[in-house]
């Protein structure tokens, strides 16, 4: 917290035998009051503008109880929310995401502000069903942006063995139409794949003027 001038007015300083223009006036001060103490409140607000959350889907958590993504089938990733972190939002903000119900299952679509920065990583574990395999990931804006930052991903650790798999977007910029939809995590696959213990983390990097 940085700290105010908190002093009252103070004149002894008008009582001095020299002219006016030498002087310092209670007013002269208390307008320096205001300037400081002013500039500390917009530095103090301005680091609420950063922030972040972190949201954990609770639906399909372990290797026990994973979400089959079928073979070349454009999927919307799992996520929802069901465990979240959202201690350090920016104040203006109520959560990074917003949970949807598809019916088997739900998903957690990113929420954007235009003029807004943010860095994006998304988390998951992924186990192959073939040797030679690779899997997609990216987002949906929808609109006139539709898909966005595809990603491709290999195993070759083989068929059955877990891969972690990080889809992550530093430095991203929010638009109108971000705004308006938000953005859709997609996955798809050259063979089918069970993925599970999957999560989502937002970072504000920067407010819209």
């Amino acid at each position: 917290m940085a700290q105010r001038i908190t002093f009252d007015n103070k004149v002894d300083l008008v009582t001095t035998s020299a002219d006016r223009i030498n002087k310092s006036t209670a007013a002269d001060w208390n307008d320096v009051k205001s300037v400081v103490n002013s500039h500390a409140d917009a530095l103090e607000s301005g680091a609420a503008w950063s922030g972040w959350g972190s949201y954990a889907d609770t639906q399909y958590p372990d290797d026990q109880t994973t979400f089959t993504v079928s073979q070349n089938t454009d999927t919307i990733l799992p996520n929802n929310a069901g465990s979240s972190i959202e201690t350090q939002l920016p104040t203006d903000i109520t959560s990074f995401v917003e949970t949807v119900n598809l019916g088997s299952y739900e998903h957690s679509k990113i929420l954007g502000r235009n003029g807004d920065g943010m860095d994006i990583m998304v988390y998951f574990k992924a186990v192959p069903s073939n040797t030679n395999q690779w899997m997609d990931v990216w987002l949906d804006m929808g609109g006139s942006i539709g898909q966005i930052y595809r990603q491709s991903f290999t195993f070759p650790k083989g068929s059955g063995i877990d891969r972690s798999v990080v889809y992550a977007l530093p430095s991203l910029y929010n638009l109108s139409t971000w705004e308006a939809n938000g953005a859709t995590i997609y996955v798809s696959s050259n063979h089918s794949v069970d993925i599970y213990d999957i999560n989502t983390n937002v970072d504000r990097t920067h407010k819209a003027r």
